[in-house]
């Protein structure tokens, strides 16, 4: 080529940067191609402690599985990983203050630290061990008396554990994380645990199991009702489509439904549609609170939120030092009540109801057939499946700081203490004492569910990774790779400024132009 064609075509460069310079990549979907499913094509299936008994518990997490019906191993990262979740929903990366998020499960899982490590070193998380108290894993009564396993290994109740610790992991990076196992999946059992995550502190518990409800679901109300206590609590809201679920319908937790997440769409970079197989439902034994202002159920209607739940759109999981790809409402409980801890968002089931704006609006999707339309399909508004949508972290981070400002509101059911919250109302869920408000989120926010990602910078979804066995499609069709790394960061003892942010850009675009155009007329002389 000579060599004023080779300049001249060069001159060009300045003109795409500063076309593409004002857009973050995330709001651009780069990684995966709009509409498609990351693991479209796989059969998934619940876990092994996907069934109860009247008086117990089940599971809610679905799996990719093999032809044999097992847990299908993934080579690398196969689903949506920590840095996907945090951009998705513009989720910070730092600024929890190392508050401590409980989950609770049933059974021991004896491997859960050395997973945990290995799963926090693949997504590029800073280690959470025991030696240094970020992880704490005890027995339901609090001591290291741990129940037995399952017998199910990771396609049981352990596999169900590694799902709730590695999102608590992927939604906030700097919290403590304490897993209480359950003797068994009693409901007095679960209570128990609850109770004792309680008491050793934790400021959210995340519960990712639930059952049909009876006539005794009353009885528990009280152990999932900790609000007043400064605790907050979310439930899986189920993974078998219309149907109530408890403690899904429990007036004192924030109930998470389900959604297929995909990269792609918008302003946001991500969409978002109400997971088949997510719940939804209206209680027949709990009255509604008087906060929840629907009107198409005269009782208490489940879901309040969601976030991702389908497994075909699910993310990478590491138990028994494989990966696996996990979903269902088992994986957006822990991402909630994580996510609420990093955003400081009071406790209150209430709060969602009346910052419904902070909200993605899902507004597409069905989970089943229903009298009345709204409890099973998703629409603008208030919605069945999906709640009030999915979290937008920036507008939560800035309603939720505002509110803690003021430290105290009045409210129809007292005041709640605790190290989270100072006195806030349970009526209107307004306020907490104190927020983690020294996170940071990157982007910008606009009305109508529709922002920019943040927290972490991340290009977005990753593409599936080969599965170690089997002939399965796992492409996405998107023929990209995943950047992965974070470009608008400098790494770490480098003072220097990193090209990635529209600000940069554009200032790189008009300097190359014109040491171009300098070398184009000095070479016409």
């Amino acid at each position: 080529m000579h060599m004023r064609s080779l300049v001249g075509a060069l001159s060009l460069v300045p003109l795409f940067l500063l076309a593409g310079g004002s857009t973050n990549a995330n709001a651009q979907g780069v990684g995966a191609a709009p509409g498609i499913k990351p693991l479209a094509g796989y059969n998934w299936a619940p876990l092994g402690c996907g069934a109860s008994a009247p008086g117990h518990m089940h599971c809610m997490a679905k799996a990719i599985v093999g032809d044999d019906g097992l847990m299908k191993p993934f080579k690398g990262q196969g689903g949506y990983g920590a840095s996907d979740i945090q951009s998705a929903y513009s989720i910070p990366t730092t600024g929890s203050g190392g508050k401590i998020v409980a989950v609770v499960d049933a059974y021991d899982y004896p491997s859960a630290e050395q997973d945990l490590a290995s799963y926090r070193s693949s997504m590029g998380l800073p280690p959470c061990t025991s030696a240094s108290g970020c992880f704490q894993r005890v027995a339901g009564d609090g001591t290291t008396n741990y129940p037995g396993t399952d017998g199910q290994g990771c396609n049981g109740w352990n596999g169900e554990e590694a799902l709730d610790i590695d999102m608590v992991s992927a939604a906030c990076p700097d919290c403590k994380i304490l897993l209480v196992e359950a003797t068994d999946t009693s409901n007095q059992s679960l209570a128990s645990a609850l109770a004792t995550a309680a008491k050793m502190g934790a400021v959210a518990i995340s519960n990712s199991y639930g059952g049909d409800e009876d006539n005794t679901v009353g009885s528990t109300e009280q152990s999932y009702t900790l609000y007043n206590q400064g605790i907050l609590v979310t439930a899986s809201a189920g993974d078998d489509g219309y149907g109530a679920s408890y403690p899904a319908t429990s007036a004192g937790v924030v109930a998470v439904g389900g959604t297929s997440l995909v990269q792609g769409g918008g302003s946001r970079g991500w969409s978002e549609t109400a997971w088949n197989q997510g719940g939804s439902g209206c209680s027949a034994y709990i009255q509604k609170p008087s906060w929840q202002t629907q009107t198409m159920c005269g009782q208490r209607m489940e879901a309040d939120i969601s976030a991702v739940g389908d497994p075909q759109t699910g993310v990478s999981v590491t138990c028994g030092g494989q990966s696996f790809v996990v979903g269902g409402t088992s994986a957006s409980s822990p991402i909630i009540a994580a996510a609420f801890t990093m955003l400081g968002v009071p406790p209150q089931p209430s709060w969602v109801w009346s910052h419904t704006s902070d909200f993605y609006d899902v507004t597409s999707g069905s989970n089943g057939s229903c009298t009345t339309t709204s409890e099973c399909t998703a629409g603008p508004g208030y919605d069945g499946p999906t709640g009030w949508g999915t979290p937008n972290g920036t507008l939560l981070k800035q309603t939720a700081g505002s509110s803690s400002s003021s430290g105290s509101s009045s409210g129809g059911t007292g005041s709640s203490s605790g190290s989270s919250s100072g006195s806030s109302s349970g009526g209107t869920g307004s306020s907490s004492g104190t927020s983690s408000g020294s996170g940071s989120s990157s982007g910008s926010s606009s009305s109508g569910g529709s922002s920019s990602s943040g927290g972490n910078g991340s290009s977005g979804s990753t593409p599936p990774a080969t599965p170690d066995a089997g002939t399965g499609n796992n492409d996405n069709g998107s023929g990209n790779t995943d950047v992965g790394s974070d470009l608008t960061t400098p790494p770490a003892g480098c003072a220097c400024n990193m090209v990635g942010t529209g600000e940069n850009v554009g200032g790189l675009a008009l300097g190359l132009g014109l040491v171009l155009g300098l070398t184009v007329r000095r070479r016409r002389r």
